[in-house]
């Protein structure tokens, strides 16, 4: 055989060993990868039980060091015992999980070396025992400073008294965009101090506690099914921008926590700034509650609240403004409301004949709304509302508006639109009909003639 051949083939084979062994090492214990190697975990479901030689006692199972990048693809199962399914120490490292990561034994996954970032679309991260060597238990465990992690599907969950996420050191962050977050006590411990959580999209079962000093918590969107929402010590924030329901109490300085602030900086509608902020400003600092957009906020225990509410202008535009139609026809109008924050969905509009010969129906008792039925505003702030003009009503104009009464965007009144109802035109006969007219007419004319001419010869 050729030397260069062989050569090329015994490299190839090398090469393939190198792969699959990538593969296998993300779920042999004891196993470090070294810096820039890039680890697929692309193998069929695979789970290494508790006791088995593949997964010994009191072994660390899968470690990454000097920036690996790891991606775990779905249905992968990781277990690990001692310190974890999946430690993170010397980075940074940069891991891409939809697989599932499950430690009898402490923690999920964990950091250490600080630096780290996790993108987490699916799977499961689950700590199932109060033991964890090295480690506190959690679900995820964020043991060095300025990790990143991204929830974006999925479920990390903690079965024990501890957190499902714990950021037990400075300046971690963890943006929750979907998924589920769920503790059996507590969901998310922010420990360390300067740690910041954005909540837009998940959802949070158990208690978020913010531990030390200068945490920051921003609710856009989600589920929260939060008891407390607690402050402990430090000077801490709560930010709730956007329409959620915290689902519990909101403590501040809980812990012995001086000068923490919840502030309030949501879209309201325009006409409720004012007094939502009057509302705000003589309950500080005082205990108290206050409903915002449908929802209740109960807090206790703050230093300071602070309104920064956004209104929020909305129109609603009504047409086409008049048309002209024949009864016992179908006729349509499309109202589209917009505001300083983008065009509404699922707005409910009331169309309503306010004079006419069909005055009093409205949308909710006649015709028809498009594209939704119960006459809610699709994507584009606009919906539809079709009605007919009976005969028995009759010929004459109806004036149709539009109304909204919503928490979000408040009450607005569209302009008003004109139908004119109109008797039916009589039809007009086509070419050939008029052939037969004219031809009828002939003969009568000439059957006349020879009838007379009958008369006369007798």
């Amino acid at each position: 055989m050729n030397k260069s051949l062989l050569l090329v083939l015994l490299a190839l084979v090398f090469a393939l060993g190198l792969s699959k062994n990538s593969e296998a090492e993300c779920f042999n214990t004891g196993v470090t990868f070294d810096g820039g190697n890039v680890i697929n975990c692309s193998l069929p479901v695979q789970t290494s039980p508790v006791g088995l030689a593949l997964n010994p006692p009191f072994a660390n199972t899968t470690v990454m060091t000097e920036e690996v990048t790891v991606d775990v693809g779905a249905g992968i199962i990781v277990n690990g015992l001692a310190s974890g399914a999946m430690n993170l120490s010397g980075g940074p490292d940069v891991v891409t999980t939809s697989g599932n990561f499950i430690s009898d034994f402490g923690v999920g996954l964990g950091t250490s070396s600080g630096g780290d970032t996790v993108f987490m679309n699916g799977g499961i991260i689950r700590c199932t025992d109060p033991v964890a060597n090295g480690f506190l238990p959690a679900g995820v465990f964020m043991g060095g400073a300025n990790d990143l992690f991204q929830l974006n599907d999925g479920l990390i969950e903690s079965t024990t008294a501890f957190p499902a996420i714990n950021t037990h050191q400075n300046n971690d962050i963890i943006e929750c965009n979907g998924g589920t977050i769920t503790g059996a006590v507590v969901a998310i411990e922010m420990f360390s101090g300067n740690d910041t959580l954005i909540v837009d999209g998940c959802t949070i079962n158990g208690e978020i506690q913010m531990g030390t000093t200068d945490d920051l918590v921003t609710l856009y969107s989600g589920t929260l099914n939060v008891p407390f929402l607690r402050m402990e010590q430090g000077i801490d924030t709560v930010n709730i921008a956007g329409d959620v329901d915290t689902g519990g109490v909101i403590l501040g300085g809980g812990g012995g926590g001086i000068g923490d602030t919840l502030i309030f900086s949501m879209n309201v509608p325009i006409d409720q700034v004012v007094p939502l902020t009057a509302q705000i400003n003589a309950s500080n600092p005082a205990d108290d509650n206050i409903t915002i957009n449908g929802i209740q906020y109960v807090w206790t225990t703050f230093e300071n609240l602070v309104a920064n509410l956004n209104g929020v202008v909305s129109t609603m535009t009504l047409s086409p403004i008049g048309a002209v139609n024949p009864l016992d026809t179908d006729h349509t109008v499309t109202a589209t409301i917009s505001s300083s924050v983008g065009p509404p969905a699922d707005v409910i509009v009331t169309f309503t004949v306010d004079s006419g010969p069909n005055s009093g129906i409205d949308s909710g008792s006649e015709g028809t709304c498009s594209p939704n039925p119960d006459c809610s505003t699709d994507a584009n702030g606009q919906v539809s509302w079709s009605y007919t003009g009976t005969l028995e009503a009759g010929v004459g104009t109806d004036t149709i508006v539009a109304t909204v009464d919503d928490q979000f965007i408040g009450m607005i009144t569209s302009n008003t639109a004109e139908k004119d109802w109109v008797f039916p035109l009589r039809d007009v006969p086509t070419l050939s009909e008029w052939g037969l007219i004219a031809m009828a007419g002939l003969l009568g004319i000439v059957g006349f003639m020879v009838m007379r001419r009958r008369k006369v010869a007798v």
